[in-house]
């Protein structure tokens, strides 16, 4: 079975990642981008589908404060709803520790912009953590399942 997965890390410029990966941990159709409010409606409005998991990073000081974080949170939660999409928040911490730089090397997701790493490392933390693929590109005695919060 494909699964398609999107990462999103919310801010003034968001990063967005979109791949799928397979039963045999394969991952594939790789996305990347960092685009502004307008550009992630954009994306979400004509890319994504009901078969299509988006996460995205939810960083709980931001929230509170009207950060921009906060805004782009707003119409992620719409599209993925208005398509019947599956819509995933993903705790900060959570993802950064387990999903390193080398990790995103050997899933070939280390794409370019701070950004949009980030949120290959949102929609690689998930993908490890709840469906149980991808774990092959975790490094010699990672623990996948103790940091899992969403």
């Amino acid at each position: 079975m494909h699964y398609r997965i999107v990462g999103v890390d919310p801010g003034l410029m968001t990063g967005l990642v979109s791949f799928t990966i397979d039963g045999s941990e394969h991952v594939d159709n790789i996305e990347s981008y960092q685009l502004d409010l307008v550009g992630i409606g954009n994306y979400l409005a004509t890319r994504i589908d009901q078969d299509t998991t988006v996460c995205y990073e939810v960083a709980n000081k931001f929230q509170a404060s009207g950060h921009m974080s906060s805004e782009v949170i707003g119409p992620v939660k719409y599209f993925t709803a208005i398509v019947g999409a599956k819509c995933v928040p993903v705790t900060q911490s959570s993802h950064k520790r387990l999903i390193t730089k080398e990790v995103l090397k050997r899933a070939r997701l280390d794409v370019k912009g701070d950004h949009a790493k980030d949120a290959a490392r949102v929609g690689l933390f998930y993908t490890v953590t709840k469906l149980g693929l991808g774990k092959s590109y975790l490094a010699q005695g990672d623990n996948y399942g103790a940091e899992a919060s969403y």
